[in-house]
């Protein structure tokens, strides 16, 4: 939806997909004109080719509107349509009243509800980090050995070549002509970008020193650098929330469905610390009416050792594991 920045703000999302016309026949009776059937792309076939999805059936382009009650709409709409028809139209048909859509984002557009994918940005910087070891390698293999210059005039037993350790022989006519010198390689200059270009990488995935584990600086001690570990988040962080967030809403979807289809009594296997089997049957009625999911990435305690060795003497000490001493 244009001018929405962040999609659970949006009253209607549009989805798009590809379907064999015999499926889009058997989901809603229809058959399907030639003028839907969507004409074959070079490129896209290919790529499609590549990741082994190629079947050679026709495709046509499929999409659905899903939008949310409103005043102009009371009931919402659910319409599905291809290029030519429409294949179906119905109220919103789901009792949460919410867009059955979750996003799990990587780095934010700013201003837009979209997200762009690190490996989308590291890609072209790590092509460039390629390029650039190759011209190292290149380099390396073309001026290692040195050249070799010879006077135009001397008769040599073998013609000079790139291999390494050659000797030359010939004849220098008395020592009238000069020997055979052999020029030094030309030294690679380094210039630092390949560090420049791998730390850019790691900023566009949100990698850095302290993630791996490497200690900036003077800090050398392991509380130091996991200190720095649970600070160093970056664009992982926006991974992280908008996950939980996705978590939450689908489950909280689930629940609202199941309360909405599912009225019978429902039998689910289960298995007991000890590894014993039993059934637990529960009815849907059982859910809360708008049921809230919280979602925790982890555990209550912080990430590193040591800030979880902290809290936990902490704990014990206020006694919350009973009498100190005990």
């Amino acid at each position: 939806q244009p001018g929405v920045k962040n999609y659970r703000r949006a009253n209607w999302i549009i989805h798009t997909m590809s379907m064999d016309p015999e499926d889009v026949y058997n989901a809603y009776g229809q058959e399907l004109p030639a003028s839907d059937v969507d004409s074959q792309d070079a490129l896209e076939t290919q790529i499609l080719r590549e990741m082994g999805m190629v079947t050679g059936n026709p495709t046509v382009t499929v999409k659905e509107l899903w939008e949310l009650p409103s005043r102009r709409h009371p009931k919402g709409r659910f319409i599905t349509w291809t290029r030519e028809r429409v294949l179906q139209r119905l109220d919103f048909p789901y009792a949460h009243r919410m867009l059955p859509f979750a996003q799990i984002g990587h780095s934010p557009v700013p201003g837009t509800a979209h997200y762009s994918s690190g490996t989308k940005i590291a890609r072209p910087l790590n092509m460039e980090l390629n390029s650039y070891h190759n011209q190292k390698l290149d380099h390396r293999k073309r001026y290692s050995d040195g050249k070799w210059f010879v006077d135009s005039t001397m008769d040599l037993n073998e013609d000079p070549d790139d291999s390494g350790g050659q000797i030359l022989k010939g004849d220098t006519r008395g020592g009238l002509l000069p020997p055979p010198v052999q020029i030094p390689g030309m030294p690679w200059i380094e210039s630092g970008d390949g560090e420049w270009i791998e730390g850019a990488m790691d900023n566009a995935v949100g990698v850095h020193a302290a993630s791996r584990g490497e200690a900036p600086g003077r800090v050398d001690s392991a509380t130091g650098i996991e200190s720095l570990q649970e600070g160093d988040r970056g664009r992982l962080s926006e991974v992280e929330g908008t996950l939980i967030i996705a978590t939450a809403r689908v489950f909280g979807q689930i629940l609202s469905l199941a309360q909405q289809f599912v009225s019978e009594e429902v039998l689910v296997p289960l298995y007991s610390t000890n590894g014993a089997q039993f059934v637990h049957a529960f009815k849907t009625s059982q859910f809360p009416k708008d049921p809230i999911v919280k979602v925790t990435m982890g555990g209550g305690l912080p990430k590193n050792k040591a800030a979880r060795r902290q809290e936990i003497i902490a704990m014990y000490s206020a006694g919350l594991f009973g009498p100190a001493g005990d």
